[in-house]
């Protein structure tokens, strides 16, 4: 198979389309559409797929791709199997040198489990929550697959610190990773997700979470795993912020817009609680709220449409 062949191939099996594809790795959204009718990439090119597409890392033989492994609709439970047992690493209390792995323990393997290296993993914290990963849950890592954007990795650097992160890019130099920080009041799964690069040299193992369960494994006891995830609308806008000026701007307007109103929902909050609304008066406010909110919303809604798709 050559270059040309393999790049198809991967665009194929990647979660994202090839205009996507295409606008990460080169800025133009027709350059997989060019391969595809028989263009010869230049050199650049094809680096600059391979790094948004992870062909520098294989699937080793026998392994299903970790794309068909995870869809995005439940799977069946799942029944563990009482021949084979994997091993079961808890992670300690977090330190400079990160979460640091306690002596393992085993826990039964999935049935159909294919990979011989498999072993789980369970999350120490709740920085992964906006990408289904709880706090305390069992992640099965498969260290031989394929590592693609947008997967959840599971990285261990050569001083021995483990982490479980969103893949955000594969430049070929390391790994771009990205988790989610906990706010001022505690509150997860609507915050910014913050990136920090890793660089090849520096990790020692990574593997892919091919499935997550919410309790340790158990034979007799199936577990359906918990729904795969996929980045939403303002995961991708901080992906785009981190490597676009444009995109950057476009991202801190919005959060000054989402502090406007979460300073107005504040203010009505305390309003509410010191002065007398009657239910007519309060339905008034929603609707004058709502018509302002989705007049606004129409007008940005119809500046963008016409933004040419190639436009900066």
């Amino acid at each position: 198979m050559d270059i040309r062949e393999r790049l198809l191939d991967a665009v194929r099996k990647s979660r994202l389309s090839e205009r996507k594809l295409s606008l990460l790795a080169t800025g133009a959204n027709d350059t997989i559409r060019n391969i595809r009718r028989g263009a010869v990439p230049r050199a650049d090119t094809v680096e600059a797929l391979c790094e948004v597409l992870g062909l520098e890392l294989q699937i080793a033989p026998g392994l299903t791709p970790p794309a068909d492994q995870t869809a995005a609709v439940p799977r069946p439970p799942t029944e563990f199997s009482t021949q084979r047992q994997l091993s079961t690493y808890k992670w300690t209390h977090p330190s400079e040198a990160g979460y640091q792995p306690h002596a393992s323990h085993n826990a039964p393997a999935p049935v159909d489990l294919v990979d011989d290296h498999a072993f789980y993993v369970q999350m120490p914290d709740v920085s992964m929550v906006p990408a289904h990963i709880w706090k305390h849950d069992y992640c099965l890592i498969s260290p031989v697959a394929q590592l693609q954007v947008d997967q959840r990795g599971w990285f261990r650097s050569a001083a021995g610190r483990e982490t479980i992160r969103w893949v955000m890019r594969l430049p070929s130099g390391g790994y771009d990773l990205a988790s989610w920080e906990l706010d001022q009041e505690g509150a997860v799964g609507h915050q910014k997700p913050s990136a920090v690069h890793w660089k090849r040299e520096d990790v020692i193992d990574r593997g892919v979470v091919v499935a997550v369960y919410r309790h340790e494994p158990t034979t007799g006891k199936p577990q359906e795993p918990v729904r795969d995830w996929r980045p939403d609308a303002l995961a991708e806008l901080s992906r785009a912020a981190l490597f676009s000026d444009q995109f950057r701007k476009v991202e801190a307007e919005i959060d000054r817009a989402v502090a406007a109103v979460e300073q107005m929902e504040t203010h009505i909050r305390r309003r509410a609680g010191t002065v007398s609304i009657s239910p007519f008066q309060a339905e008034q406010i929603l609707r004058v709220l709502d018509y302002r909110l989705q007049h606004s919303l129409h007008n940005i809604r119809e500046a963008l449409k016409q933004v040419r798709p190639d436009a900066s």
